[in-house]
């Protein structure tokens, strides 16, 4: 207990000075303090992480700390013993694991289950093996007691529905669920391109599904275009994996395979009014995913009216909506930039521009680095009397620009230099 009533100190102090992450001594305590709390605290910093990276305002050296250290909790938490893998697999099966498998390695360990590489020893097949991770009855009662003293002292500074948000981390410890949320996910979204791993056997505490090789060759270009697919295409029915983050996706044999489904969610109606979703929500996703990606595929744009057509209409449209654009820019671009693309019929070919769709969505920290880039570019287009017809001085410039920012901007690393 004393515990938990340490890590809601020290994330209270973390939540009235964001700078305490560049303490070296205070991180190491963070960390140590989250891994003596167990499972419970180490799920709640995995949910909690991403909406404080799209809500408070963290500049770049305190974004870099979390990703490089704070994330390790994903899919680099402890393990546990086999005995306990063997124990759960005779309850839930009523078999004796070492008869149907051999188990040959752990392949990750999350806050909920780990996962092994096993092989059927019948049919020499390879299956991927999630296992629950053994749970604490106390730890289950001390969450509790420790949610309520934050509402009877107010100290619900991160604004949680509490009750939901129990509720939805001790889900994630019925695989049953997983399971209906992979079955949802193929049912809606499934196809040659995106795809989720086939269930062989389930229970409660175990899924034994299809093993993904993941393709390492591959290259961050082609990673990022599918990984905004995938992120993007949730929109069109209103359902969500929960949980995208490159250790929940990989790449083989041409596809795209998401793993993890423990956190999928369906957005309650109200919550569809939000700018954050209209932005993303309202864009037509009718259309067939390979159709989808043909849009991200480019090919020059030669036209710099065009280009200055775009710039212009953008930076409008921030300049229109500077409350949503704040926290939501990368999203109102995407949109903006596909709507543009279909009014004008073009097929934009341009490596930063993709880089900006399919990578923005992740690397959210971009906000400042993007519109500097998008507001550089804008100021250059209007400069026609210089420009407007030397195409190549314009490339040259542009290209100037955008390298710059990427030098400037740690958290735009994942951009390509133009060369």
């Amino acid at each position: 207990m004393f515990s938990y009533i340490k890590l809601l100190y020290n994330l209270y102090n973390l939540y009235k000075n964001n700078k305490l992450f560049k303490d070296t001594d205070y991180r190491i305590r963070l960390k140590n303090n989250i891994n003596d709390c167990g499972l419970f605290a180490i799920k709640t910093l995995q949910l909690l992480l991403p909406f404080l990276q799209i809500t408070y305002d963290l500049d770049e050296t305190v974004v870099d700390i979390i990703k490089n250290e704070f994330f390790s909790f994903y899919d680099k938490c402890n393990t546990h013993d086999i005995t306990h893998t063997k124990k759960v697999y005779l309850e839930d099966f009523n078999e004796d694991i070492d008869s149907i498998y051999t188990i040959e390695d752990i392949i990750g360990s999350g806050s909920i289950a780990q996962v092994y590489k096993i092989r059927s020893k019948m049919t020499n097949e390879l299956y991927a093996m999630k296992v629950t991770h053994p749970v604490c009855l106390y730890e289950y009662y001390i969450i509790n007691m420790l949610f309520k003293i934050i509402d009877i002292f107010d100290l619900n500074f991160i604004r949680l529905d509490n009750k939901e948000f129990i509720l939805s981390m001790f889900n994630q410890f019925n695989l049953i669920k997983e399971v209906n949320n992979i079955l949802e996910f193929k049912r809606l979204y499934e196809s040659e391109i995106l795809k989720a791993p086939e269930i062989i056997q389930f229970s409660e505490n175990i899924i034994i599904m299809e093993y993904i090789k993941k393709d390492e060759s591959i290259s961050e270009q082609l990673q990022l275009e599918l990984h905004g697919v995938a992120f993007y295409i949730q929109f069109q029915n209103n359902w969500f994996h929960g949980d995208l983050h490159p250790g929940n996706m990989m790449y083989s044999n041409n596809s795209l395979y998401l793993i993890d489904f423990a956190s999928s969610y369906r957005l309650k109606s109200e919550n569809l009014d939000n700018d954050e979703i209209m932005s993303l929500s309202n864009i037509n996703f009718n259309i067939e995913l390979k159709d989808y990606i043909n849009i991200l595929k480019l090919s020059d744009i030669t036209d710099i009216d065009i280009i200055n057509q775009f710039s212009k209409g953008f930076n409008s449209l921030c300049e229109n909506n500077k409350e949503a654009v704040t926290y939501n820019r990368h999203n109102i671009f995407t949109k903006y930039l596909i709507n543009f693309s279909k009014e004008n019929n073009l097929i934009l070919n341009n490596k930063v521009v993709i880089s900006m769709i399919s990578g923005l969505y992740y690397q959210c920290f971009s906000r400042t680095g993007l519109y500097e880039i998008i507001i550089d570019s804008y100021n250059l287009c209007s400069k026609k009397n210089i420009y407007q017809k030397e195409f190549n001085s314009f490339d040259l410039k542009f290209k100037e620009i955008v390298n710059t920012k990427i030098d400037k901007y740690s958290d735009l690393k994942y951009l390509i230099k133009l060369d």
